[in-house]
């Protein structure tokens, strides 16, 4: 492929596998310091993931005005150099405070860096390439070079904190898992500064902190109207309104997977935080494997079909596994769930797309977004809360146990209601 002759797709897939690599030793560190600070604690979950996906919610508006006036690639730069310092902080703020509301804190500005990074990579990437013909075939090698470097950050970060050498060194795991990926975050910032912007590409910014703030206010107005629009769009349809509340029953599958498995793996189990690098690095194989069939399966039996029995067939898949206590039956189990959450997820994309007319498809899929992320956060808080009452009376693995079989109770029934509640003559 000609795309292999562009020099600056060398250094920016580079440098963003290393910080994507980087990112999920971030995030078993996270895991690892909650497990060990915070034992049996299902609510420093939750709020791990609010204070993760709260920068994509509020300020996903905002990166997109700074990816345009501001220059790209010093953007880049700057956050790759804030991400390095922010994840160095962590370690040694919570060794002085002891207070998790700082490293919340701190995942916060992180989150927010990343968002701001992302917009700007992928702003940047028709400035820096020389044939805007190869432009497919450049995000198709950035996206799977990036994919394999989330799968091999997880289960080595997993496997890096709970090294047994640290231990002997009196050093907790967590902390080499922070350092370590701050060096990956100064190697991408190296890597972006070699990517070369041509002079005749470049657009001369002038920088008005009023316009910005106004056009990011703009953004937000646009937002809020077209949320208001799709769910007039919801309402009148019955086809949408099983699309959009389906989307809470897999959010609500996958809120009990992060906020109550991962926790039962890690410290219920005892497998610790390399237990949840191996499964999860299971379930993205599956993920893979699963994207892979989809198109087979859902030209066999349709999106309806396959949303809903995907549903059906992760749930017996979360609660069977309540009955295993061997790894080996933890990575297959998660291996089949990624399989299945694929077509599932895919599902959601191939829906809208047959059904949502083109003039306001857009809409609807922004929604879908929206919808995604305000659900999750909401059920893992809610998870949480629960779980943390609950595990007063009967114990943590107890607590996991009967909120995991209520949840997959609620998500078999509301699968079979929903599908009662579709229109007559809809194709499935």
């Amino acid at each position: 492929m000609k795309v292999i002759k562009e020099r600056n797709l060398w250094f920016l897939a580079l440098g963003q596998s290393v910080s994507l690599f980087g990112d999920r030793i971030n995030n078993m560190a996270l895991l690892a310091l909650l497990g060990t600070r915070y034992t049996h604690s299902t609510f420093a979950f939750s709020g791990l993931a609010v204070f993760i996906s709260l920068p994509a919610i509020i300020l996903s508006p905002l990166s997109g005005v700074i990816a345009d006036k501001f220059d790209r690639k010093k953007t880049m730069l700057t956050m790759e150099l804030s991400r390095a310092l922010l994840v160095v902080l962590i370690p040694l703020l919570f060794s002085l405070f002891a207070n998790i509301l700082i490293v919340y804190s701190l995942v916060f500005l992180l989150y927010t860096f990343t968002v701001i990074y992302n917009n700007a990579k992928m702003s940047l990437i028709p400035e820096v390439i020389k044939d805007r013909r190869n432009l497919w075939d450049f995000n198709a090698l950035l996206n799977v070079s990036g994919k394999l470097a989330i799968a091999l950050g997880t289960v080595f970060g997993g496997v890096l904190v709970d090294l047994y050498i640290w231990k002997k060194m009196n050093i907790e795991g967590w902390k080499v898992g922070f350092y370590i990926d701050a060096l990956t975050y100064l190697f991408s910032a190296l890597m972006v500064s070699l990517i070369t912007v041509e002079t005749a590409k470049r657009i001369k910014k002038i920088i008005d902190l009023h316009v910005i703030m106004e056009e990011e206010k703009s953004v937000l107005r646009r937002t809020i109207e077209d949320i208001k629009f799709a769910l007039s769009m919801v309402f009148r349809r019955g086809v949408l309104k099983f699309f959009y509340l389906s989307i809470l029953n897999t959010m609500l599958l996958l809120a009990v997977v992060y906020n109550l498995y991962l926790p039962y793996i890690q410290q219920g189990l005892g497998f610790g935080t390399k237990g949840i690098g191996f499964v999860t690095g299971a379930a993205g194989l599956g993920l893979l494997a699963g994207s892979m069939m989809f198109s087979r399966i859902a030209g066999k039996f349709g999106e309806i079909t396959s949303i809903t029995t995907m549903h059906i067939l992760l749930s017996i898949i979360v609660v069977s596994s309540l009955f295993f206590h061997s790894f080996l039956a933890f990575l297959i189990l998660f291996f089949i769930g990624g399989v299945f959450i694929a077509p599932l997820l895919l599902s959601y994309d191939t829906f809208l797309q047959r059904v949502v007319p083109t003039t306001f498809r857009g809409k609807m899929f922004a929604f879908r977004e929206f919808m995604w992320s305000a659900s999750f956060l909401t059920f893992v808080l809610i998870l949480g809360f629960v779980s943390e009452v609950l595990k007063g009376f009967v114990g943590f693995e107890n607590a996991v146990r009967i909120i995991i079989i209520l949840s997959v109770g609620v998500i078999v029934f509301l699968s079979l209601i929903l599908l009662k509640l579709l229109p007559k003559g809809v194709s499935r």
